[in-house]
């Protein structure tokens, strides 16, 4: 369907650093306002067809710390509370989805999704050399995510759902710069996580 949207933000960042020692708070809170028209909504079989409007307020906070143990050496703490209106897909989809050889269904019942999330890294840094490892931890409240339902004349129909989850992980990343080479300056790097 045709949906008029709306969105509203405020936000405020603070950072305080004194010696070794840096500290960073934030905060958002926003309003998302989806306006539908109702002329504009396709018949179907599935949650998407069932549109109406949506008004969904948000707060997200952070704050983190961190502490430089030596020149280059660092370790530093994160925890951020979040919150995600849920985007026009996912509320409103209803039909073929070609991209992704799908028919994709919303459901505009749908709730905000919420995560909580906490992160202890480290890190080092020595010339053109930089490795930092992070360990995470996320846990949500009404997750999104599009689910399997079964098939329809020949695509595979999906719904977008809300469930609790967990999302645990480590990190690591590595690079070196190149300055002043013939070829210019670059830089090589590599990433690896398990989730």
């Amino acid at each position: 369907p045709s949906v008029a949207t709306r969105e509203e933000a405020i936000y405020w960042t603070e950072q305080f650093a004194w010696r070794a020692l840096t500290v960073k708070a934030g905060a958002r809170t926003s309003r998302t306002r989806y306006d539908v028209d109702e002329a504009t909504i396709r018949p179907g079989r599935g949650l998407g067809s069932l549109a109406r409007d949506r008004d969904y307020s948000t707060t997200d906070l952070s704050g983190s710390v961190r502490y430089d143990v030596l020149k280059g050496l660092f370790v530093e703490a994160r925890y951020d509370e979040t919150e995600r209106a849920p985007s026009l897909i996912e509320l409103y989809a209803n039909g073929d989805h070609f991209g992704i050889l799908t028919e994709e269904q919303g459901d505009s019942r749908l709730k905000v999704e919420r995560a909580k999330n906490s992160e202890l890294g480290a890190g080092f840094q020595k010339g053109p050399f930089r490795l930092s490892a992070a360990a995470y931890r996320t846990d949500y409240d009404n997750y999104l995510y599009l689910g399997n339902t079964g098939v329809s004349r020949t695509l595979p129909v999906r719904e977008w759902r809300q469930g609790d989850t967990r999302i645990e992980g480590l990190e690591i990343e590595g690079s070196v710069a190149f300055r002043g080479t013939p070829l210019g300056d670059f830089v090589l790097g590599g990433f690896v996580d398990r989730v």
